[in-house]
């Protein structure tokens, strides 16, 4: 595996001098796709499952799965950026009379949970955005699937060109998990509308 200690300093540095690296919350895609993720997770997700929002940066996601009732544990590479969704979530926890759900710093590569523990797992703005070697995702991937119920899913959304879309989704299929379902969004008017290329 390759040493992600530049890739950690560098997202560190980001959640640490701006109020939000990659501006979601401002952004109508954003919350267009993660309406879509927490519909996809609904589809699979039994009362009382547990879903790992892998990567989880400042917890948009992981707030508005919390917000839906999902039973949620989220890790990122980032302390910085784990602090301030510890402190999102437990705002919203106190609102909704809920436990607020375990957020703790982890890497994707070394998933720090015991076989079978998720019904679900999420990569959302994954394998690109954080600037993984093919090895590396190979390696995040097997431990996606370590961690999978049997039966599972796993729920992988990246920003790419349209051209490198089917190499990235053959790369996928060339790992342990099975592709189900391919969603393309990039003839979306906002995801076009959103996206610089």
């Amino acid at each position: 595996m390759r040493d992600l200690s530049k890739t950690r300093t560098d997202f560190e540095h980001k959640h640490k001098t701006d109020a939000e690296p990659w501006d979601y919350s401002t952004q109508a895609a954003e919350g267009l796709r993660h309406d879509w993720v927490v519909a996809q997770v609904g589809r699979y997700v039994k009362s009382g499952k547990l879903v790992l929002d892998a990567g989880c940066s400042l917890g948009q996601l992981t707030a508005h799965l919390v917000g839906v009732g999902l039973n949620v544990c989220a890790i990122d590479l980032s302390a910085t950026a784990v602090r301030k969704t510890q402190d999102r979530l437990a705002r919203i926890s106190l609102r909704q009379g809920q436990f607020a759900p375990v957020v703790k710093l982890g890497d994707a590569r070394a998933l720090r949970f015991p076989e079978a523990s998720f019904a679900v797992v999420l990569c959302c703005d994954g394998f690109e955005g954080w600037e993984l070697s093919a090895e590396d995702s190979m390696v995040a991937l097997n431990q996606v699937s370590r961690v999978l119920v049997p039966g599972g899913i796993a729920t992988l959304t990246d920003y790419l060109h349209p051209r490198r879309f089917a190499q990235y989704v053959e790369s996928i299929r060339t790992g342990p998990l099975a592709v189900s379902e391919v969603h393309y969004f990039h003839d979306r008017l906002w995801f076009q509308t959103n996206t610089n290329f």
